[in-house]
């Protein structure tokens, strides 16, 4: 474990105060009487720093802060790390609690799938507590690393906006209360307190993106193109972005069905009326949604097959998780049902299955169950003992990749029919179909001066 020095080398920035903080927290505002917030914090300063000034900045409000410490166990010192920062905030009475990843992990864990699974821990132990506010650390030099990382990817104006403010989610809202600060004043507000904080090494380890798109910031800085003119240019963008989404959000409201199934139908007149950025952009949400996928796919597979909607779709294309297929004048996208990871189901569990679908089993459900897509055979299984199943009104291309689930005697319910295989008494899970990236919601902001301006757009 590495533990940075109180002491500062060079020369110190100024401390965020009481009085500062509040005002970068007003644009959060309204908060209900005695708020309770989570924060995400890792014991590097950017978290550590926020905690402590969210903490003096609720005291006074009646409200409480529930410091969250996500343990991935993929460094050996990441336990003792945690285990130092709970002490450090219980010297101050901040409650805190660690979280660590459940079920198995990847063979080669990428830092985004340890972003997600941080986030999943964090998004779940709010909604276990009734927690509205989740505060995340990221400051000004974050943002322009993500726009830079953003723009070297390729990405539209949805990516190159960087880091929004503020994120409404189901259950709960994001809140970057530092978001236009440098990373030095939160280095100074530790040392006003006479603190130190852990140091990550994989911060400085050159095999991630981010790390050289840090490295690379001075030298493009002497080129005039330094942090704040990369913010700058991030705001700039977001404000156009707020514009194309209030577009994109209308196409999408008359010319998309989402089925709770899982699948959309699209118009591809009103798609092909609309200008290019509003329908590029809408197809994008769809494919996020019906796949459940957390980031778009590469802009460049996704301008080919924009190009090839546009021209008329006469076959099937794949994208993103996704089969867009002609049918009736319209097309139809459904999830790949080949994609679709079977896991096993435990009795009481909650689940968020393919990134689509919220499940809760029942605590007196059998053991022994799993979960996965129909797929063709089970769809030929069903079809055999209720051949009335084959007059459904879920398209056929869609019936694959509905999901299923199986015991040892094969396929025993399948929710989006309402099928249960004779002799089974009830149910033995509730279903919601939520996407991780739903077609709409609340949307990207754009701070200017501490005031939001909110848009339509995920």
């Amino acid at each position: 474990m590495m533990v940075a020095p109180a002491v500062a080398p060079e020369a110190a920035a100024e401390p965020i105060d009481a009085r500062a903080f509040a005002a970068m927290m007003r644009a959060f505002e309204p908060f209900e009487p005695a708020p309770r917030i989570a924060v995400a914090v890792s014991g590097g300063p950017d978290s550590l720093a926020l905690t402590l000034l969210l903490d003096e900045w609720v005291r006074p409000r009646g409200g409480s802060v529930l410091a969250l410490t996500v343990d991935h166990g993929l460094r050996p010192e990441a336990a003792a790390e945690a285990a130092w920062t709970g002490e450090v905030l219980a010297a101050r009475g901040i409650e805190h609690a660690i979280l660590r990843w459940q079920g198995p992990k990847p063979g080669n864990v990428r830092q985004q799938h340890a972003r997600e699974e941080r986030y999943l821990r964090l998004r779940e132990r709010c909604a276990e507590d009734g927690i509205l506010h989740l505060a995340i650390a990221h400051h000004r030099e974050d943002r322009a690393e993500t726009v830079l990382l953003r723009i070297g990817a390729g990405s539209q104006l949805d990516g190159v906006a960087g880091i929004a403010h503020e994120r409404e989610m189901p259950e709960l809202r994001l809140i970057r209360p530092l978001l236009d600060e440098p990373k030095a004043r939160l280095l100074a507000t530790l040392r006003a307190r006479g603190l130190s904080w852990v140091d990550d090494p994989s911060n400085l380890n050159p095999d991630y993106a981010r790390v050289r798109i840090r490295r690379a910031l001075p030298l493009l800085s002497r080129q005039g193109l330094d942090v704040e003119s990369i913010n700058e240019f991030a705001g700039g963008i977001g404000r156009a972005r707020q514009i194309i989404e209030a577009a994109q959000d209308a196409l999408l409201a008359r010319a998309v069905w989402l089925h709770p199934a899982g699948f959309a139908t699209l118009d591809p007149v009103a798609f092909a009326g609309s200008p290019e950025p509003v329908s590029f952009g809408a197809l994008s949400r769809v494919l996020l949604a019906v796949g459940g996928l957390v980031y778009p796919p590469r802009t460049a597979r996704l301008e080919r097959l924009h190009a090839a909607l546009s021209e008329g779709l006469e076959r099937g294309r794949t994208l993103g998780g996704c089969r867009i297929v002609p049918r009736k004048a319209r097309w139809l996208v459904v999830h790949e049902a080949e994609r679709v990871l079977s896991e096993t189901l435990e009795p009481g569990a909650n689940l968020v299955h393919d990134g689509r679908f919220e499940l809760t089993l029942h605590v007196d459900a059998p053991r022994g169950l799993s979960l996965g897509s129909l797929g063709r055979d089970g769809w030929a299984e069903l079809t055999a003992s209720a051949p009335a199943l084959k007059a459904c009104p879920i398209p056929p291309p869609a019936r694959p990749a509905l999901a299923a689930i199986r015991d040892d005697d094969g396929v025993r319910e399948v929710p989006s029919l309402g099928w249960m295989r004779p002799g089974v008494a009830s149910a033995v899970a509730s279903w919601t179909f939520a996407p991780r990236r739903a077609l709409t919601g609340a949307g990207f902001t754009v701070a200017l001066r501490q005031r939001h301006i909110i848009s339509k757009g995920v």
